[in-house]
């Protein structure tokens, strides 16, 4: 028994940071936090709770020292810390330090708080407080056997502030930390330390996130971190050590420090929340080297709160002129909202004009198909006569098609010999009484939403919505990733009039099969809460691509229709029955449009022929003239030609012989070409556009074609009447296999930024 008092003494003699000279010997606070480099950080520097800290943690800390040593030191920990705002970083702690005999039981509080200096310069202040007692515990010293005179020992209560800053450069760290710059025994009324006797750390941090990354590597981070300890007149103790953090994952650490020697760690996520962690730390110097190995235990639950990813980033400027922004577009919001009632009206009237047109389209179809009708059997008629070798009377027959011409042309529209096909949006598409009926009916929550720019007009099953700020794109990116990563195909639209994306798995035609879809569970493959959103959006109602133009087979009749009158009349007639053809062409209604828009007609006109301006012709329209009475002319304009692009026999090949023959002769191999949606502008020359950019603002597509053409490329734009979006592009080809040509080979090497291919049609009807 007297030599285990004996050795005791001895090692509070041996430790500088025991006061045994002291009546009453005490411990003062110091906690080694160089392996703590995923949690409780705030004890390296206390800025450390939201500097580089993106979550808040619950953690429970154990830390076994030199275990192979009798009575060897010991820390239990249980502490909060994390961010608390995007400035603002907090921690408080319950702790217990046993050193030998005596006993450290108190509490710790962390406070930080951060400023912007520039826009990659932080400075960040903070400080730790820790109040405690400190005495001997008898009972390890004579169990059994209470001794009065150790009983007569009274604890000490010490309080220690210890403050620190941290400054931001980029991706380093710099910082200061005066560990025990202010410890006052409340007992005694004194100072424990003085000035000459205070430790300083200094640190420097480097810290890298995985941007880009996916799998294991996603949100994660690289650190790295060295420091310098100066202990009263003792030499500067250095350290470093490096973490590499996969919340996928968990975490792998190493260190070395000075006097403590070698250690590494391990931790492990066992949830999104929860996590454990381990490290081992081996002493290498000849003094603690055969004191044995040290172990750290950590057991921690995460949580992210609601905070920007900014931090310190927004000062008070900023976030008034945010305010202010928001109040603009507030009032903004006002009033649009009070010309709904306005807007809806005129929506109600376009759809009542668009059920009449409509049915006036139906009727002149109705009316073309029975002139169409009659004409051939006039016409087969003819033919069955000159096989049976009865003379023709050719003069009626031309009379007859002549008056017939003269007829068409002034008492109605026109026609093609080949019927069309038209598209009608039914108006019932807009009421959707029945939609929501249903999904009352099954209980779903629904919503309708009309004219939303940029979205395709359907049935959306929502399972998510987030704000456009950043924080908000981070968390819907996040999202949309654990989606497919459970093999899901989601995606997302931006509603700009709320500024909020809504994330949904799939978009449906009509709303049974919607229905079908939200009560199924999407085929069983999500059981998560999802709504569904019905998009309206405005249709135009339009002529079927390519149904307008006659068809080859109707061609290839009138031709036959020819010959056969030619071969079959005597030769003197041949000048009367051919001349009415020759004064009054067949009519063709392949461009019949309604007039639109002068002055967007007139730019595309002015535009397609700015590459090439001795070819610029002007229509009538242009000019100024009425086109009261007559069918609007398609611009004669012939954009750049592409029979320098391509090679004569590309239009024999494949698509995938195209693709093959020029992507293998260019620096830059472009994806696959998509056959888009096709855009029909009256004036302008039917064909396929290599398309460079796209730009709302007329000056912003002048300088951009402007910068091309001093690059050498001959650029010009035309506008889309449907979106008033101005166009750029770089060559105009008459067929998909000679544009597929100049895609594939970069437009013979002249051009490797992003293009694509758009149809243009000009055969439509509003």
């Amino acid at each position: 028994m007297k030599l285990k008092v004996i050795v005791f003494f001895l090692f509070i003699l041996g430790l500088t940071a025991v006061r045994g000279q002291e009546e009453n010997p005490f411990i003062s606070f110091d906690i080694p936090s160089q392996n703590l480099l995923k949690f409780n950080r705030f004890l390296i520097n206390p800025t450390f709770s939201t500097v580089r800290e993106d979550n808040s943690y619950i953690n429970l800390y154990h830390r076994n020292q030199w275990i192979q040593f009798e009575d060897s030191p010991e820390v239990y920990l249980a502490s909060y810390s994390g961010r608390v705002g995007d400035r603002t970083g907090l921690g408080l702690g319950l702790y217990q330090q046993n050193l030998g005999v005596i006993t450290n039981f108190g509490i710790l509080a962390n406070y930080a708080y951060g400023v912007r200096l520039t826009d990659r310069i932080n400075l960040t202040f903070g400080f730790n407080v820790s109040f405690f007692s400190s005495g001997l515990d008898t009972g390890e010293i004579f169990p059994g056997m209470p001794d009065p005179a150790l009983a007569s020992i009274e604890d000490s209560s010490l309080l220690s502030f210890q403050p620190g800053f941290n400054l931001s450069l980029g991706s380093f760290d710099f910082g200061l930390y005066a560990e025990n710059l202010f410890d006052y025994n409340l007992r005694t009324s004194e100072s424990v330390t003085d000035f000459n006797e205070k430790t300083f750390s200094g640190h420097l941090m480097y810290t890298r996130k995985f941007k880009n990354s996916s799998g294991i590597f996603e949100n994660g981070r690289f650190s790295a971190l060295a420091r310098g300890r100066k202990q009263g007149d003792r030499d500067v103790n250095l350290s470093g050590s490096l973490i590499v953090d996969l919340p996928k994952l968990g975490w792998i650490q190493g260190g070395y420090d000075d006097f403590f020697g070698a250690s590494a760690g391990i931790g492990f996520n066992l949830t999104k929340r929860l996590s454990l962690g381990y490290t081992i730390e081996k002493g290498l110097n000849d003094g603690i080297q055969n004191l044995g190995t040290t172990h750290e235990l950590t057991f921690a639950y995460s949580f992210q709160p609601n905070l920007t990813d900014d931090r310190v980033e927004l000062n008070e400027e900023e976030l008034d002129d945010l305010a202010q922004l928001e109040e603009k577009i507030q009032e903004k919001d006002e009033v649009i909202a009070s010309k709904d009632e306005e807007l809806a009206q005129i929506k109600k009237n376009l759809e009542e004009n668009n059920m009449i047109l409509a049915e006036l389209i139906l009727k002149q179809d109705s009316l073309e198909r029975a002139v169409n009708k009659d004409i051939e059997k006039r016409f087969y008629n003819l033919i069955k006569t000159m096989k049976r070798g009865q003379p023709a009377n050719n003069t009626a027959v031309a009379r007859n098609d002549n008056n017939r011409n003269r007829t068409n042309t002034k008492n109605r529209p026109t026609f093609s010999n080949q019927p069309r096909n038209i598209n009608v949006v039914s108006t019932s598409s807009y009421n959707d009484d029945d939609f929501i009926l249903a999904a009352k009916a099954n209980n779903i929550r629904q919503r309708t939403i009309k004219n939303l720019q940029g979205v395709d007009g359907g049935y959306y099953l929502i399972v998510n919505v987030y704000s456009q700020k950043t924080n908000g794109r981070f968390y819907r990116d996040k999202f949309v990733n654990k989606l497919r990563n459970d093999g899901l195909d989601p995606d997302y639209f931006l509603n700009t009039r709320n500024n909020l994306n809504y994330v949904y798995l799939k978009r449906f035609d009509n709303w049974q099969d919607a229905i079908a879809a939200y009560k199924s569970d999407l085929n069983n493959t999500y059981t998560d809460d999802m709504w569904i959103m019905n998009v309206q959006n405005e249709s135009t109602l339009r002529y079927a691509d390519r149904d307008t133009r006659p068809s080859s087979t109707a061609k290839r009749g009138d031709e036959s229709r020819k010959t056969a009158i030619t071969a079959r009349k005597p030769a003197g007639d041949k000048q009367r029955v051919t001349s009415p053809a020759t004064k009054t062409p067949p009519v063709n209604n392949t461009g019949r449009v309604v007039n639109r828009p002068g002055d967007i007609r007139k730019e595309n006109t002015d535009r397609v022929n700015a590459p090439n301006k001795t070819n610029s012709r002007i229509t009538a329209n242009d000019k100024g003239q009425s086109n009261t009475g007559s069918p609007v002319k398609k611009s004669t304009v012939t954009p750049k030609s592409d029979k320098d692009a391509v090679a004569s026999n590309v239009d024999e090949k494949s698509e995938d012989e195209i693709r093959n023959q020029y992507s293998n002769s260019t620096s830059r191999k472009r994806k696959q070409a998509k056959k888009g949606k096709i855009v029909n502008i009256a004036s302008l020359d039917e064909g396929y556009y290599i398309i460079a950019n796209v730009f709302a603002v007329p000056s912003n597509a002048t300088r951009f074609v402007d910068k091309l053409k001093k690059q050498g490329l001959d650029a010009a734009y035309f506008v889309n009447p449907e979106n008033n979006y101005r166009y750029v592009y770089l060559k105009k080809h008459s067929s998909w296999n000679s544009a597929l040509a100049s895609y594939y080979s970069n437009l013979n090497d002249s051009y490797f930024e992003d293009i694509w291919i758009m149809r243009v049609n000009t055969d439509y009807i509003l």
